[in-house]
């Protein structure tokens, strides 16, 4: 076993977990209420897009 196997097999994943830990956990503690998920915001923006005038109105039972 060389080591660029050693590097890129045993020591680079551990690194790079470490970094998505500590990014995360910093993420979290800094901008915690910045978290949220962007498909929430798309379907918000849909659920009022049924309550304006122009929006399609279907036959009762159907809505």
């Amino acid at each position: 076993m060389n080591w660029a196997n050693i590097l890129a097999f045993l020591v680079f994943p551990y690194i790079a977990l470490t970094i998505f830990v500590f990014g995360h956990g910093s993420r979290y503690l800094t901008d915690r209420y910045g978290w949220n998920a962007k498909s929430s915001e798309f379907l918000e923006k849909r659920s009022d897009c049924r309550e304006k005038e122009d929006a399609v109105n279907f036959p009762p039972g159907f809505s």
